[in-house]
């Protein structure tokens, strides 16, 4: 694969899976590409099923590949990365890009992240949850964190962490700050 920035990985099956990014010219790919070493990469698939992909959340929940928002509002999921299956194309979060996810105690948790506005960019304070990839339930509307993108999230101890990221087109930030969610 070319040289660019952006890709979500994800590791499954016994592999490393990259799926998207975009390189310094702002092209987007739509490529997915596996490894069963890390030297030797073969591409699955070209496809625009993700829009332009840089932005959403690639993760691994319930013996599947999961790709949640970017600049599309949808959520996706597959075991192979070609036959992917189509949640919702209208998740009521809104097209979220930078966002973080996590999939502890069965559930789909997507928190924070940014709008799609090019040039605005809002982030959110708000955490979401799903069961099943389809209905969205929103947990919190201001959660009380500062509202950041790129920001990783993990489970750890029964509870949802978040740690650093930033924000803000014309009012850039970053942050080291963590925050817990009960």
């Amino acid at each position: 694969f070319s040289a660019h920035y952006g890709a979500e990985m994800v590791a499954f099956d016994g592999k490393i899976w990259l799926m998207g990014g975009r390189d310094q010219d702002v092209r987007y790919y739509q490529e997915i590409w596996n490894s069963s070493d890390g030297k030797s990469w073969t591409q699955v698939i070209d496809t625009n099923l993700f829009g332009m992909s840089s932005n959403g959340e690639a993760l691994v929940h319930d013996r599947e590949i999961w790709y949640i928002g970017g600049y599309l509002d949808n959520v996706y999921s597959g075991v192979d990365a070609v036959a992917w299956t189509t949640h919702t194309s209208n998740a009521p979060f809104g097209e979220r890009l930078k966002h973080s996810s996590v999939s502890p105690n069965g559930l789909l948790w997507l928190i924070s992240g940014s709008d799609g506005l090019i040039n605005e960019l809002t982030e959110f304070p708000d955490v979401w949850y799903s069961p099943d990839g389809v209905t969205w339930i929103q947990a919190a509307v201001d959660t009380g964190f500062e509202p950041v993108a790129d920001a990783r999230a993990l489970s750890f101890n029964g509870k949802l962490w978040l740690l650093g990221g930033g924000g803000g087109f014309q009012s850039f930030f970053v942050t080291n700050k963590v925050y817990v969610i009960e």
